[in-house]
């Protein structure tokens, strides 16, 4: 029996439309992999941005002081504290900005922000709050004021105003 070349060259396209297939299937996996690993590496990355912030809140008692008693009364504190209350809420934000721009990109899951979202609507009531965003809300892109500005102005509220007292201000 004789083959032709016609015949190998159709076994061989068989062959290769296989392989292509094989391959697809391949890169669809590898791809739903990567997509995973994007989007674990985007939520460290922002739990662990949110989690350094907090640390040095934690291990700086100076910074911590300044954070609660501008949140709770920026008018009590010299110019210089007040401008430490805003840099230490603004680098907190500019975490939060990223963090929306993520979800927004398919790279982060909703819910992640939405509990990052809750650290706004608990001091959303603060004079130390409406003080840094009237102060810093400009410096935002403009989608990101608008989603603050709805989460300021949303029904959920949380009394932060004992949360936030000085330890004079808390004693009878």
């Amino acid at each position: 029996m004789k083959i032709k070349l016609s015949d190998i060259a159709s076994i061989a396209e068989i062959i290769a439309a296989i392989a292509l297939v094989i391959s697809l299937v391949f890169v669809g996996v590898q791809l739903q992999d990567n997509t995973k690993a994007t989007k674990s590496a985007s939520a460290i990355a922002a739990s662990s941005g949110i989690a350094q912030w907090y640390m040095h809140m934690g291990h700086n008692g100076e910074s911590a002081v300044i954070f609660r008693d501008f949140i709770a009364n920026p008018d009590l504190l010299t110019p210089e504290e007040q401008h430490r209350g805003v840099l230490l809420l603004h680098s907190a934000m500019w975490g939060f900005q990223n963090n929306y721009y993520l979800v927004k990109e398919g790279t982060l899951e909703q819910r992640i922000q939405d509990s990052i979202s809750q650290s706004i609507i608990i001091i959303k009531d603060t004079p130390g709050w409406k003080h840094y965003w009237l102060q810093r809300r400009s410096t935002f892109l403009p989608e990101y004021q608008r989603y603050v500005d709805e989460l300021m102005t949303s029904d959920v509220s949380h009394n932060a105003t004992k949360l936030f007292k000085n330890n004079d201000e808390a004693q009878p």
